[in-house]
Order: C-alpha cells, then sequence, then structure tokens
C-alpha cells in the first residue's frame, strides 16, 4: 500500500501539519526487522510444549488464501475465527517456535487494565465510549474462558477465574490508583462492582505481602489468570 506515490506524497503533506501523522508515518515505513538469533529463553516455555516445533519440517505451501504472521494469541485467534466461517487455505508463520513470542512469555496472566485506563480514555473519547472499551476488554475474560471449554481445554490449560490484586509500595501512586477506581466505580457501577480498595493490615499479611506495602487495590472483576506450564499455555492459544 505505501508503495503507491500518492499515498506517500499525501502522508507527507499530512504529516508537515500534524505530529501525530507524522509518527504514525515513521511506523507504517519502518522495517520491523527480523528475529534475533539468541533470543532469551522464556522461562513459561520450558519444557517446550508437544507443539512447539509443529510444522518445522513442512514444506511452506505455495497457495494459502489467507497468511498469518505470527503464531500467539492474536494470530491463533484470527486463524480460529476465520476457519469458523470460511473453508479457506490459512497458512500460519512462525519465526521460531509456536507461542514462542509475547504470548508465550506473560505467565498466562489475563488482566485487562481497566480504571487505570478509563479516565484517560474518558478525557479523549468521552464516557460513552469509553465505557464501550473497558465492555470490550472485559469481554475477552469469558471469551477465552468458552473458548477453552469449546476446545475442551479448561482441564489441560487450568483456565479459571481467579483474583487479582494490583499491590503498591509508594503512597503516591497508590493514592493516584484510589482517585482513578473511585472515578471508574462512580461512572461504571456495574463494570466495578466487584473492585474494592483493601487497607485492612491483617488482610495484606493474610495475602502474605511485605510490611511496606500501603495499600492494595484488589480487583475482583479482573479475575482471570493461567497459572499454567508452559505446555499448557500452548494448549490454550495453539489448536
Amino acid at each position: 500500500m505505501l508503495d503507491n506515490p500518492c499515498l506517500r506524497a499525501l502522508l507527507w503533506v499530512l504529516g508537515l501539519v500534524s505530529p501525530t501523522l507524522c509518527r504514525l508515518r515513521k511506523r507504517l515505513t519502518a522495517s520491523p526487522g527480523i528475529p534475533v538469533d539468541d533470543p532469551c529463553p522464556s522461562y513459561w516455555m520450558s519444557p517446550p510444549s508437544r507443539i512447539a516445533k509443529h510444522g518445522s519440517d513442512a514444506t511452506v505451501p505455495t497457495y494459502a488464501d489467507v497468511v498469518i504472521i505470527g503464531s500467539g494469541i492474536t494470530g491463533t485467534s484470527v486463524a480460529r475465527a476465520i476457519l469458523d466461517e470460511e473453508t479457506v487455505v490459512v497458512v500460519m508463520l512462525e519465526a521460531r517456535d509456536t507461542c514462542s513470542g509475547a504470548t508465550g512469555r506473560n505467565g498466562g496472566h489475563i488482566t485487562p487494565v481497566l480504571y487505570q485506563d478509563y479516565s484517560e480514555l474518558k478525557k479523549k473519547h468521552g464516557a460513552e465510549v469509553a465505557g464501550e472499551i473497558v465492555r470490550f476488554r472485559l469481554s475477552h475474560l469469558d471469551e477465552l474462558l468458552a473458548v477453552a471449554s469449546e476446545e475442551n481445554l479448561l482441564e489441560e490449560s487450568q483456565c479459571r477465574e481467579t483474583r487479582a490484586y494490583d499491590v503498591y509500595q509508594n503512597p503516591s501512586l497508590y493514592r493516584n490508583a484510589k482517585k482513578l477506581l473511585e472515578v471508574f466505580k462512580r461512572d461504571l457501577p456495574v463494570e466495578g462492582s466487584d473492585m474494592e480498595i483493601v487497607e485492612d493490615r491483617a488482610v495484606l499479611q493474610e495475602l502474605q505481602l511485605a510490611p511496606s506495602v500501603v495499600g492494595d487495590t484488589g480487583e475482583a472483576i479482573e479475575k482471570i489468570s493461567f497459572e499454567i506450564s508452559s505446555a499448557d499455555a500452548y494448549a490454550v492459544y495453539e489448536y
């Protein structure tokens, strides 16, 4: 698309009058680079999954209706959605092992950013759109559980609901987080109904938190995490 000289000229002109478009143009035209030869191994990918090398010995097909680059949660979600609707040839390319990028390096925790972003989203887009973004992020939790269930992977992946905590050791950051949470709960009472601020020292000790913790913002609604091995993580993301 960016080989079109008219489009390139238009982006250049728009970049002169808009710093945002200028940054966008640079990102669109920048080379993504190639994977390094000696990546840092992921703790979550050891031992390797049984599908870590899936297809690595196969000949790359000469034809495909859709080519997906990357075998993480994004690429896999796209592939699954396409194949659920269409009978097409999909080829997924991966530079290294299956699910070896960011998806295989986050420990399996699915914790959407909610109250932390809401005030800024509201400022930029308005309360209605900010609320829609929050609900969209929350929808991923139920969707991932549903996918794991549909693929009979709940037991193997240990995909389940649990409780997440945002812990603060900096008083200033904690006070700011409390303000953000208060705004979130006021504007989105349904989405924030299970969120609470925990300051009881006895409760903090039960959570085995360090004495230096100044308070704890616990989001019960952000309560899905995968406490799983790397092989189980692959089972969730790769079919």
